[in-house]
């Protein structure tokens, strides 16, 4: 709680880059990551000015605290969250160390402090006269080695990928063939009830004068497009020694393909790919999805850090 004589209509805050004055070990609170620094002082030449040190003085900052009088210090230079309270003469003040926001600088959770103030006709305490919050940002480490691993398992998946996938557009297909098939079905079925529907019917009387509708039976030759295409040429000679060629060709090939003795009279067999080429092969197309991932992502990336600085 601020003392009274700190609680005016002008409250000050005293922002200062080097701490104030505590003694060595002192507690930092539960926010502190790194191990509590204590005072160290360096001079430039032996009892000359000072060239280093972690805090200010003892009586450097006794003095500071007298003269300002703030209700709230807020420090730097540590790196790291330290909270302490400094005892005066008119009461305690709080000091806030603030951490570094960027974890480059041996901070692996940088964070940044939000600072409230309130005017006094708002006021309902001398407590709410300035409030603070400590905001963490997110580990960077962790996005870092989050991007590592989903660049680790993409190149993975590149590797072992098949080069014909998994089989997934196959079984689209069938069940695409399926459907076409039931589709297929259901039309000529249509169509042959639409057949008896529009077929010509004879009457025939029985020996008692009853008459009876009978369907007229049809007889139909079924024309392959090989005899229709011979029947236009006027040539049954040819069509028939064309059928029998037709018929002969197909069986003089597939006894060439299986016989035992094929291999010897210079069959053509398909080459097998080297091993060499067919790494070749999977590297180059992983160089390739490589190369379209990174066309796409790096500049989606690079607008998002822009918005970044366009937004500060």
């Amino acid at each position: 709680m601020y003392p009274k004589a700190l609680d005016s209509l002008n409250p000050r805050v005293l922002l200062t880059h080097i701490p104030l004055y505590r003694p060595d070990d002192t507690p930092c609170g539960p926010y502190r990551s790194s191990s509590v620094i204590n005072q160290r002082i360096a001079y430039a030449v032996p009892d000359q000015e000072i060239k280093y040190q972690n805090y200010l003085t003892n009586e450097t900052s006794s003095q500071l605290l007298d003269l300002i009088r703030p209700i709230l210090v807020l420090s730097a230079h540590d790196h790291d969250q330290c909270t302490v309270t400094h005892s005066t003469p008119l009461g305690t003040v709080p000091e806030h160390t603030l951490g570094t926001i960027s974890w480059q600088q041996g901070n692996l959770y940088p964070s940044f402090m939000l600072l409230t103030v309130t005017g006094p006709s708002n006021l309902t305490s001398t407590k709410t006269e300035v409030s603070t919050q400590l905001c963490f940002l997110p580990m960077q480490t962790h996005i870092y080695i989050w991007y590592l691993s989903q660049f680790v398992v993409t190149l993975l998946l590149l590797i072992i990928w098949p080069t014909n996938g998994f089989g997934c557009w196959d079984r689209f297909s069938q069940c695409m063939s399926s459907i076409r098939s039931l589709g297929t079905s259901l039309v000529v079925a249509s169509k042959v009830k639409e057949d008896d529907e529009n077929c010509e019917y004879e009457m025939v009387w029985d020996a008692e004068g009853s008459m009876h509708l009978v369907k007229k039976a049809t007889t139909s030759v079924p024309v392959t497009k090989a005899d229709a295409g011979s029947i236009g040429r006027g040539n049954v000679m040819s069509r028939a020694a064309a059928k029998k060629h037709a018929l002969q060709g197909p069986e003089e090939a597939v006894i060439l393909d299986l016989s035992p003795d094929a291999d010897k009279t210079g069959k053509v067999t398909r080459l097998s790919k080297s091993k060499a080429r067919i790494l070749i092969q999977r590297l180059f197309r992983v160089f390739r999805l490589v190369v379209v991932i990174a066309a796409v992502n790096v500049p989606l990336y690079m607008m998002l850090l822009f918005k970044d600085w366009i937004d500060r």
